[in-house]
């Protein structure tokens, strides 16, 4: 029992020095940005992102890679910080900065508006929230049938599918935001190269895709990725060439 505590109190400790030695790391690669030593700040913020994971920590280290002219480099970690957290205008105005640096980019399709309107309302509030709001709801609900029928009121067919209809599409919602934090597809193109027909040097050639791009991965084989390009346009490229979000 007594070795016991001696581990739990061995760990807490641990934990104490190691989140102290990790804010100690982040303000001074904070004073190195400051002082325009990038690489030097680049450096302790990746030693940071061993023990911490954030959107603040990935735009920090997607400005260093700006300033350093690393461009893809730069475009993955404001991706990063964005699907941490979709509502950080900053990061989308240094991200669409980043993208104007690129060299001929793919021209980007818009999808469908009511696909936009969906997005954009899933994104508004985190899963917690929209899972918090469903639980508000449905407590409402159950409180109004309640009342209903100790009232012994007739409900109207309006009265009894709109709430379980607005129900529907809050968990909805809810989940759209999940999944879109979730979702394990999404890569940057983080050198130029050939877009094939198929998952083979020699097969044709579409286009070149210059690094930086976003797409989508859709499957894998011999060593090569099948994406689709922000157009919808579909080909493979080699694995070694994309990094994940």
């Amino acid at each position: 029992m007594y070795r016991a505590r001696l581990f739990v109190l061995y760990l807490l400790m641990s934990a104490t020095v190691s989140a102290q030695s990790t804010g100690e790391t982040w303000k001074q690669a904070a004073n190195a940005y400051q002082e325009e030593n990038y690489t030097t700040a680049l450096s302790l913020y990746q030693l940071v992102e061993i023990e911490v994971s954030s959107d603040d920590l990935f735009q920090n280290i997607g400005n260093c890679y700006y300033k350093l002219d690393s461009v893809a480099q730069a475009i993955l970690y404001y991706e990063k910080a964005l699907k941490r957290n979709p509502r950080n205008g900053e990061v989308t105005d240094n991200l669409e900065l980043a993208r104007s640096k690129m060299d001929e980019p793919v021209i980007r399709l818009e999808p469908f508006f009511l696909v936009r309107w969906v997005n954009g309302l899933a994104l508004a509030l985190s899963p917690l929230m929209w899972g918090l709001v469903s639980l508000i709801l449905l407590w409402l609900i159950a409180y109004a049938y309640s009342r209903v029928i100790r009232t012994r009121r007739q409900l109207r067919l309006r009265e009894r599918i709109v709430p379980i209809l607005i129900l529907i599409m809050i968990f909805f919602l809810g989940y759209i935001s999940y999944y879109q934090r979730v979702r394990s597809d999404g890569a940057i193109v983080m050198r130029s190269v050939e877009l094939h027909s198929a998952p083979d040097e020699l097969s044709p050639v579409s286009r070149m895709i210059e690094a930086g791009e976003k797409v989508r991965t859709l499957d894998q084989l011999d060593g090569f990725v099948k994406v689709r390009l922000v157009n919808f346009e579909v080909g493979w490229i080699p694995e070694s060439v994309v990094e994940g979000i």
